[in-house]
């Protein structure tokens, strides 16, 4: 009897991370045979079309290869592994650029995630919509008056940053609403919810991720989702999480990010196009700042318009 080769995705990284692992382990199916096989917890919610739900089992993590690191020498000889791990979403560009467009077209919502996103939005339905995504967990705060990208691994944004950018959108557009996504304690953003109109998702995350970096109080499907549906994205400079909203699922959304360096007492925005760019891509933007167009401090380049849910993509 011959044993097919399997390759298994687990929980290893972030919601959005993990997405971006399905281009690799589909170039490793394509390449070595592999059957690709899921194990997340939010498959309650996600539909990942022509991938089956599997855990490994200690069977299938005894003796498999555990996948970190995967240049091109590493995944030429990925067809000598029976099993694989998947941790990892590197892997070589000229074989992942190819099929990224169509595996995050194989990326559906269960039909109760949609009505919610809908339910969330359809107060709102006629008034200007900005989503805020403000990541906190493992995105350490650091100097309180100064952000700077490059500061650490990954720094989070200052929150006069948001309010400085959200009080410049309100004095443009006085009906924007902003829908919040946030990881973290959702705590610290008392201010914003007294000084600005906003709306959320309405599901706690059932998935108790406390103490892994990655905990929100929110359910992360509905978050996500609901902010690929706004328009303009406050974003975190190298999250996963705002580049899949804003740039890879549903219409391309204008993502407003801070600058490389700025600072409280000089604030300004920045906007990053990546549509269909991969997270690397996105990931040495966010470093480099060569890609970002400097905004004015009124935003007036920025659009206005109501969140967009016809695009959502419904499992059957």
């Amino acid at each position: 009897m011959i044993l097919r080769r399997k390759l298994f995705l687990q929980e290893y990284i972030g919601l959005a991370n993990r997405l971006e692992s399905l281009t690799l382990a589909f170039a490793i199916r394509c390449a070595h045979g592999h059957q690709v096989f899921l194990d997340w917890p939010e498959l309650d919610a996600l539909v990942i079309e022509g991938v089956p739900t599997r855990a490994p089992g200690p069977l299938g993590r005894l003796g498999a290869l555990r996948l970190r690191e995967c240049p091109p020498e590493v995944f030429a000889r990925l067809g000598e592994h029976r099993k694989i791990l998947l941790r990892t979403y590197l892997g070589p560009d000229d074989l992942l650029n190819p099929l990224y467009l169509p595996t995050l077209e194989r990326i559906r919502i269960r039909p109760h995630i949609a009505e919610e996103i809908r339910g969330v939005f359809a107060p709102v339905a006629n008034r200007p919509v900005v989503g805020v995504h403000i990541r906190r967990g493992d995105y350490p705060l650091g100097d309180p008056d100064e952000y700077d990208t490059n500061s650490t691994k990954h720094p989070a944004v200052p929150l006069w940053w948001y309010e400085q950018a959200m009080a410049a959108l309100v004095k443009r557009h006085g009906d924007a609403v902003f829908y919040l996504s946030f990881s973290g304690q959702g705590a610290e953003f008392e201010s914003l919810r007294k000084n600005f109109d906003l709306i959320q998702a309405r599901t706690r995350s059932p998935y108790g991720r406390v103490g892994t970096g990655h905990h929100a109080e929110l359910h992360p499907v509905v978050d996500l989702f609901a902010l690929a549906c706004c328009p303009v994205v406050l974003g975190t400079p190298l999250s996963s999480f705002s580049h899949y909203a804003a740039h890879l699922l549903g219409p391309a959304s204008a993502c407003l990010l801070p600058p490389v360096q700025v600072k409280r007492n000089a604030w300004a925005a920045s906007r990053l196009d990546l549509r269909g760019q991969r997270l690397p891509v996105w990931s040495a933007a966010c470093r480099s700042g060569k890609l970002h167009e400097l905004l004015s401090a009124d935003l007036r380049e920025v659009p206005a318009a109501p969140a967009r849910t016809s695009w959502l993509p419904v499992a059957g």
